[in-house]
């Protein structure tokens, strides 16, 4: 039976600030070191407490530990471990390792292969790479990971980006299950057909365990034409099992579609409703073994704006709430919710000309709040599970004297619901950033907007660079805008897991961190030690990084 919540006759979470009695917070500096050029760099909580970076430029990989203590650099180790041609797809961490996983073009089978190296976090050695699979042909390439990163390499740019510099989506994606025991590539074969009408999509499955051991895997021929299904949404459970969510578009249903070593099979999926617009459907396996569908839902789309060439949008999705269900190992679905927007929710930290849209777009029945785009989904070992949102997009608007693409990031939404489909609370927390994009757009370019989110068990922190007069905003005061690269202070909005009360603590000047100012900063270089502590890298100048060391009391 569908259970519908409205969330105006549930208790919204309620806000404070850090400032006098707030949260204390200890800022401090590591050793700096030799500065680390790279496309792509990622950290990893290692189970000491300790921080390891991998930073992958062209063929070669560097490798940092870090003093979650100090923040001092522990051990550096450079290798051209890769070659060319070769692409970071993903880095994993299992419960037996950390594996860097990386894709090639075999020309003498005309497919894609995929490697798995290990790597050492003690020695920082890397050991020799280990194939993992081959496609039967060429495969379509992706944008960004399932994290909503973009892989990077190097070589000589055709158009568009930055010189010498090729932004390169990923061929294959990867999924873990909830404890981390079972990791699920997933690719799309080329197509033989252009017609949808007559395509049937081909799709890769491979399952691995937590030492990248292959268990199974294959190549699915699709039950359904292109024409007749969207793939919308994959995980892989801690038993092996591929689940897949497609909408069939003729019945406008969504369907369950399983992979196992035994096959491929359907499952219909009674008392769901398809017919909603959905925005980036996402699915997770919970602590007792079932999978969580869940996404923002829209009843349309809004327009805005005039009308433009370029990768601006001017339509906006308009989101109502989020919609969900939760599937047992048996396949059953239980739990449905369609948890609304209350009007408050929505409307609030607008600004007077938001606000005025906003009133626009409720008399057409459209009223959401816009471009509501989901990020972070994950279960919690209580059995509830957090679903993060920023509203991202980017429209072509009036710059000084002439239009141009600006990129907006603006306020987001943290929700808890209880493993019954039950709202515990949910809250909007403020935000304004905004970049002008120009004709090309850059992901160097993001380095100060979005957020990190940081869970410390029981709080979940955003982390983001905020203009300072946001410090002290007021419920329904709309915030200032922070504009990318222009200073800024570096904020956190602490959410208590229990209640979703929230503070902001403003934790430095971007200009003074430690007696740092901070150059090429991008917030995916934030990271957590433990519990009560984050580091963030950053560049100094000089040729030197150093890392900046943030204790929470």
């Amino acid at each position: 039976m569908k259970k519908i919540i409205f969330l105006s006759l549930i208790t919204l979470s309620g806000f404070s600030f850090a400032q006098k009695g707030g949260p204390k917070v200890e800022v401090s500096t590591g050793k700096p070191y030799e500065v680390v050029d790279a496309a792509s760099k990622q950290y990893l909580t290692l189970t000491n407490g300790n921080v390891l970076s991998v930073k992958t430029d062209g063929i070669e990989i560097t490798l940092q530990t870090f003093d979650g203590a100090t923040g001092d650099q522990i051990k550096k180790k450079t290798t051209p471990a890769l070659k060319k041609g070769n692409t970071l797809q993903r880095i994993v961490q299992t419960q037996e390792g950390i594996y860097y996983l990386y894709e090639m073009y075999n020309s003498s089978i005309k497919a894609f292969e995929l490697f798995s190296m290990e790597i050492n976090p003690e020695s920082l050695e890397m050991e020799k790479p280990v194939s993992l699979l081959q496609t039967k042909r060429k495969i379509t390439k992706g944008e960004r990971d399932d994290e909503g990163d973009f892989p990077l390499t190097w070589g000589t740019a055709k158009t568009g980006a930055m010189e010498g510099m090729v932004f390169v989506g990923v061929n294959f994606t990867v999924y873990q299950s909830y404890d981390r025991s079972h990791i699920m590539v997933q690719y799309r074969l080329k197509p033989e057909t252009k017609r949808d009408a007559k395509s049937y999509d081909e799709l890769g499955f491979h399952v691995f365990d937590k030492s990248m051991n292959p268990i199974w895997g294959g190549e699915y021929k699709m039950p359904h034409t292109e024409a007749e299904m969207n793939n919308i949404a994959y995980t892989v459970t801690s038993k092996g099992v591929v689940y897949m969510i497609s909408y069939l578009t003729s019945t406008k249903e969504l369907e369950l579609i399983t992979v196992s070593k035994e096959g491929i099979q359907t499952h219909k999926l009674e008392g769901t409703d398809g017919s909603l617009l959905f925005n980036r459907m996402r699915l997770i396996e919970d602590v007792d073994g079932d999978v969580i569908c869940s996404s923002f839902y829209a009843s349309g789309l809004d327009f805005k704006g005039s009308f433009s060439m370029g990768m601006s949008s001017t339509l906006a999705f308009m989101a109502n709430g989020i919609y969900g269900f939760t599937v047992s190992p048996e396949y059953t679905v239980n739990h449905v919710y369609n948890l609304e927007f209350p009007q408050d929710l929505i409307k609030s930290y607008l600004s007077e000309r938001q606000a005025k849209k906003q009133d626009a777009s409720e008399k057409k029945g459209r009223e959401g709040i816009e471009d509501l785009q989901m990020i972070d989904f994950f279960a919690q070992k209580d059995g509830s599970f957090i679903i993060t949102g920023e509203q991202k997009y980017v429209r072509n608007e009036m710059y000084m004297t002439s239009t141009t693409n600006v990129a907006h990031f603006g306020s987001m939404v943290v929700a808890k619901i209880s493993k019954g489909g039950e709202l515990d609370w949910i809250t909007k927390l403020p935000k304004n950033q905004a970049l002008v994009l120009g004709d090309n757009y850059n992901p160097f370019s993001e380095g100060q907007l979005s957020y990190t989110y940081i869970n410390s068990g029981s709080d979940h922190y955003m982390v983001f660079v905020d203009n300072e007069k946001n410090a002290t905003l007021g419920k329904n005061e709309a915030p200032a805008a922070h504009k990318n690269g222009m200073g800024g202070y570096l904020m956190a909005i602490k959410v208590s897991d229990k209640t979703g009360d929230w503070e902001r603590i403003k934790l430095a000047d971007m200009n003074d961190l430690g007696g740092y100012k901070a150059y090429q900063f991008r917030v995916t270089r934030i990271c957590k030690a433990t519990d009560n502590t984050f580091l963030m890298e950053i560049y100094k100048k000089e040729k030197q990084d150093v890392m900046i060391k943030f204790d929470f009391e």
